[in-house]
């Protein structure tokens, strides 16, 4: 009688499944702008996006300011809400709401930094 169930309970198996989504978005996201990196440079390293004087930015710091941002966009839309995962169409308009949030607040985010440099290129790849 007094035995522990075999699986966790509901709630703490809906945030491990909840990780296991933004993990995923985040290795994905990652993956996405290393990828566009090498593609566009051939190199990861000491690739910045300001050649002149001023704070150095490299495109690895901005990987991880466009991964940010964007979970952040996908958690405003909703897009780790169990409820409504896997809602057909709806989700797929979820998304493409989220990720355009991400790119405006991107685009923001580069001009409130000053960053001229960036490629533009890179910044559509990724």
């Amino acid at each position: 009688m007094g035995e522990s169930p075999r699986f966790p309970p509901r709630e703490r198996r809906r945030w491990a499944i909840r990780i296991v989504l933004l993990m995923a978005d985040v290795v994905m996201l990652a993956l996405a702008t290393v990828a566009a990196t090498m593609i566009r440079w051939g190199q990861l390293r000491h690739v910045q996006v300001l050649q002149e004087v001023g704070p150095t930015f490299t495109y690895v710091d901005l990987s991880l300011l466009i991964a940010f941002i964007w979970i952040g966009a996908m958690w405003v839309e909703r897009l780790y809400d169990l409820d409504r995962v896997f809602w057909g169409t709806e989700e797929y308009k979820r998304v493409a709401r989220a990720l355009s949030l991400g790119v405006v607040v991107f685009i923001v985010a580069t001009f409130a930094l000053k960053l001229p440099g960036l490629s533009r290129a890179w910044t559509l790849m990724a």
